[in-house]
């Protein structure tokens, strides 16, 4: 019989290892994202799971630090112009396999783009997090974000969108604000 990673974690009635993948994990110069995920984080540790969070960031060496029971790896962020991809995909594909011989991963999740980094066939049931950041919310209106451009200053909506609200809503009312 075979069995899915998928399967493996729905029947697991034992803790699991949830690896968060994010860039900006408190202390360190962070967003909502690290916020969210060091609030995850410390929730699902404190209830007995193991988590690790791994991240990319701009230092010359890797580091390793326990935050209330949360497992930080820090790896240093690629510094060669052009290589960033290739040689940061590397860093987290060796840091991965190596955490995973060690303490097996059932769950590796992280926000939208950050599984590019992870190759389809490492052995962990995946899970990508939408924030709904401003590119998701240009795309979904039809829109075209230009380069470099943060936020949502210039969506042509005239109240701010809670955060409640769905995208589908919010491209109903796209001209109705």
């Amino acid at each position: 019989m075979n069995h899915s990673a998928a399967d493996e974690v729905a029947g697991s009635t034992d803790r699991l290892h949830i690896v968060f993948l994010c860039n900006e994990y408190p202390p360190s110069s962070h967003g909502g994202i690290g916020s969210f995920t060091q609030t995850m984080a410390r929730a699902l540790t404190a209830r007995g799971h193991k988590v690790t969070v791994m991240g990319l960031y701009p230092q010359s060496r890797d580091s390793h630090e326990n935050d209330r029971g949360t497992s930080v790896v820090r790896l240093a962020h690629a510094r060669k112009p052009g290589l960033g991809l290739v040689v940061n995909r590397r860093r987290l594909t060796r840091a991965l396999k190596r955490l995973h011989a060690e303490h097996p991963i059932n769950i590796v999740e992280g926000p939208e783009n950050s599984l590019a980094l992870v190759h389809r066939n490492f052995p962990a049931v995946k899970v990508i997090r939408m924030h709904g950041g401003h590119h998701f919310f240009y795309t979904t209106l039809g829109l075209k974000p230009a380069f470099g451009e943060v936020g949502s200053k210039n969506i042509p909506c005239r109240r701010p969108i809670t955060f409640a609200e769905s995208a589908n809503s919010w491209r109903n009312r796209r001209g109705h604000c």
